[in-house]
């Protein structure tokens, strides 16, 4: 790979004449961190000897260069060849909708665009420094995915390499001058289980989880800033406290900015300094020891509970948000408790046998004893819990990795109205538990040697790195991948799509008929898999759209994108003068009115606005303007948009209804002028006021 760092400017035209719009390779800025990254960790340390902070180390010594050499192959050699498999395959699951808007955009070739794509997640606060990262690695549609992939690759190399640094700090501390190889060794170990755990697949491969790495990219140099400065400058109280509060909020900042999860570095620096730092040097007044314990109650508590009341604000309650989902609050925590031990074990084991990206099929927890591992699994958790915070003295890398883990998932595994499972969700936490091993492998030194734990150690990588090279090279294959996950997960509904889709896509249309046909048997419930099936199917002799039964399932089916999707493309279809036996725009009219009644689509105002909006649509279509007015208004009771104005002022002009249509010209304005970030995120929509606004002025 390129070591150097050349600029690929993408010329644009701006407005005023401002600058040319530099992007860089980011591949070759990866490149450049991995290698200032590994000379960093081994400047660190001697020899892998006492940590050191002091510049005198500058010229580094024949030694440590050749130390850094050695970590940069050793991590870098066994991540490429890993995870090199996987970098060919195409987008799966959320990275389409994530990405699309480069593609609505028309490519990001000007400042404007670039901010409405940064602003385009609905996420909050749209994890804006994550779509950066992609844009500097494509500006046009269709993308090159080998480009994204390779720096999601980097990025998890440069992750493995902190992970390592923080490891070693964690492994040295408290250790003789005699000892701390075994240290070190113990840290390489760690990191590199940690670096190709077949688990973490799902997240290098999967593109759109570059989000994940970013994070705990952060997160994991916020932890260690907060150990060298806490550690080594703690006699000098202020300005330890002025560098803390910098750099902790430095690094909050940036891990929110690529994705929310970073929230939890509060909590992570708590664990460093209750199992670690607790008993090095503190203030010797009083006035600064108050300070102290303010400080820390700021900096450990304070994000949390600020998210928690923002959360309550925002949401008018914890159960809010599980309206359009398959399970309440209390099924999900439930639930939960069970995945965390399905996560573990999945950890542990290496396997290929993973659910990947689609877990229809996770049996619920409705109940203490539905199904009867439900108590097991919570008393567990709690055993767990309670055993990590008791090993504080006696044991603290095993505690501290058991507690990491289990706040590594506070967030994605508990009250968040989020899908149940996804191995994501592991990509740092897991480190907690290679931590804890490790600690565990210390602690029982006295009965078996270092050595038998090493040579047992290293097997066990050997056969990870097996497990991840095949798995990745599924990833690198998307029919393959397909086909494994739905044999993996046989009652998924969206993993048979998957397989369906793929098929169509390799010109196999046979067997994406076959294979729908069969879904539909056999998961009767399912909306989106006989829309599928119309779409591929319509205009074909001897086809007839079953409209009653669609209607039925569109009554109590639960939310599928694949469903709404299907029925918007079966409309366009229509619109274009193609004909389907026993469906014409009426159905889909009908079939849109009832998502809109079922309850699982309209508890979600935005779901809802765009399903009466598409019914508006096909009003216009047929020419019927005060039904296109009715539904359009009745969008914007669930959620209006300035654009939704704009369009009923258009259809108003074209009526010539001109006092209507300066109406709502000035109430779609108003919407515009009260919502910046919307101007932000649709660049097109004050051009397209300005134009109507020109159409509207003659009539003034």
């Amino acid at each position: 790979m390129p070591s150097t760092c050349q600029p690929s400017v993408v010329q644009a035209d701006f407005e005023g004449g401002q600058a040319p719009f530099f992007l860089f390779r980011s591949v070759n800025i990866y490149n450049a961190l991995i290698s200032t990254l590994a000379c960093m960790v081994a400047l660190h340390f001697d020899s892998f000897g006492q940590p050191r902070c002091s510049i005198r180390q500058w010229p580094p010594t024949p030694g440590r260069l050749f130390a850094c050499f050695i970590i940069l192959g050793f991590f870098v050699g066994l991540g490429l060849l890993a995870y090199s498999p996987g970098m060919s395959g195409g987008l799966v699951f959320d990275d389409k909708p994530n990405l699309m808007p480069i593609e609505t955009l028309g490519g990001i070739v000007d400042q404007k665009k670039l901010l409405a794509f940064l602003l385009s997640s609905d996420s909050a606060p749209s994890r804006p420094l994550s779509l950066l990262s992609f844009v500097m690695d494509d500006q046009y549609w269709p993308l090159d995915t080998y480009a994204l992939k390779r720096t999601n690759l980097a990025l998890h190399l440069i992750n493995g390499l902190l992970v390592f640094w923080l490891s070693g700090l964690l492994f040295a501390k408290g250790r003789s001058a005699s000892t701390q190889h075994w240290g070190m060794i113990g840290a390489g170990l760690c990191a590199a289980l940690w670096l190709i755990n077949p688990l973490q697949v799902s997240t290098v491969s999967y593109i759109i989880q570059r989000m994940t790495e970013l994070s705990a990219l952060f997160v994991l140099s916020g932890l260690i800033f907060y150990w060298k400065v806490r550690r080594y400058l703690s006699p000098r109280f202020w300005l330890t406290l002025a560098l803390l509060s910098l750099g902790v909020l430095i690094f909050m900042i940036l891990g929110l900015a690529s994705k929310e999860n970073a929230l939890l570095l509060s909590l992570f620096l708590a664990l460093l300094e209750f199992f670690f730092l607790r008993k090095e040097s503190l203030p010797n007044k009083l006035a600064q020891l108050r300070v102290w314990q303010i400080w820390k109650g700021l900096c450990f508590a304070g994000p949390i509970v600020l998210f928690l009341l923002y959360w309550t604000i925002q949401s008018n309650g914890f159960s809010t948000g599980f309206e359009h989902r398959a399970f309440t609050l209390s099924e999900r925590l439930l639930t939960e408790s069970r995945i965390l031990w399905m996560y573990v074990y999945s950890i542990f084991i290496p396997q290929m046998s993973h659910t990947g990206l689609f877990s229809d099929e996770i049996v619920l927890s409705t109940g203490l004893f539905s199904p009867v591992t439900t108590l097991g699994s919570l008393l567990g958790l709690v055993a767990w819990t309670g055993g990590a915070w008791a090993l504080r003295n006696r044991a603290p890398l095993v505690g501290f990795g058991l507690l990491f883990f289990m706040v590594g998932h506070l967030l994605e595994s508990t009250f968040l109205p989020l899908e149940l499972y996804f191995e994501h969700r592991n990509y740092l936490p897991q480190w907690g538990l290679w931590v804890a091993l490790t600690g565990l492998v210390f602690k029982l030194h006295r009965f078996v040697s270092n050595r038998i734990f090493l040579c047992g150690g290293i097997g066990y990588l050997l056969v990870s790195l097996f497990v991840t090279f095949n798995s990745a090279a599924l990833w690198g294959n998307s029919l393959a991948l397909a086909k494994v996950w739905h044999t993996n997960n046989p009652g998924s509904v969206r993993a048979l799509q998957f397989l369906a889709f793929e098929f169509h896509q390799n010109g196999d249309t046979e067997k994406a008929e076959q294979l729908i046909e069969q879904g539909i048997d056999r998961f009767p419930d399912s909306l989106a898999l006989p829309l599928t099936n119309a779409l591929i199917k319509c205009g074909r002799a001897g086809f007839r759209f079953n409209e009653r039964d669609v209607l039925t399932l569109a009554r109590i089916s639960t939310v599928e994108t694949a469903a709404y999707e299907s029925v918007q493309l079966l409309a366009n279809k229509l619109s274009l003068g193609d004909t389907c036996d026993g469906l014409n725009q009426a159905g889909i009219e009908r079939i849109l009115l009832t998502l809109s009644e079922n309850p699982y689509y309209s508890a979600n105002a935005v779901t809802l606005s765009r399903i009466l909006e598409q019914v508006a649509i096909l009003a216009v279509e047929r020419r019927d303007l005060n039904e296109s007015m009715y539904y359009y208004d009745k969008a914007c009771e669930a959620a209006c948009s300035p654009a939704i104005r704009f369009t009923q002022a258009e259809l108003l002009l074209s009526a010539g209804l001109l006092k209507d249509a300066r109406d709502f010209f000035n109430e779609g304005a108003e919407l515009l002028n009260h919502s910046v970030i919307y101007q932000h995120k649709n660049p097109s929509i004050l051009e397209a006021q300005a134009s109507l606004k020109a159409r509207l002025a003659p009539y003034d």
